[in-house]
């Protein structure tokens, strides 16, 4: 969630580091985009999406990249609110076990 009346100033950030965070973050990641639930619709008032090569890239991390996504934390999340984490896979590459 979103701390109060943050949204525009987010946005505008959003904006304004989108390369940054592309940039920035760790080998093995893809910085995909930052969507704003509509009209109600979504857990959550806005989703962040990043593709990540593998298990392996779960690991890395690197200085700026982190400060980028902790100065977003610290300026717009509001402390005490879950967030959610979610790992997805390709249903062309999901193995499923039989």
């Amino acid at each position: 969630m979103l701390k109060p009346n943050q949204a525009e100033e987010l946005r505008s950030w959003l904006k304004d580091n989108h390369e940054a965070l592309d940039a920035t973050a760790p080998q093995g990641w893809r910085y995909l985009g930052t969507y704003f639930c509509v009209r109600a619709f979504g857990d959550f008032d806005c989703e962040t999406r990043w593709e990540v090569d593998g298990y392996a890239a779960l690991e890395n991390s690197n200085s700026e990249g982190q400060r980028l996504v902790r100065d977003w934390l610290d300026r717009f999340v509001h402390d005490g609110r879950p967030m959610k984490a979610v790992l997805l896979k390709s249903a062309d590459e999901v193995v499923i076990a039989r």
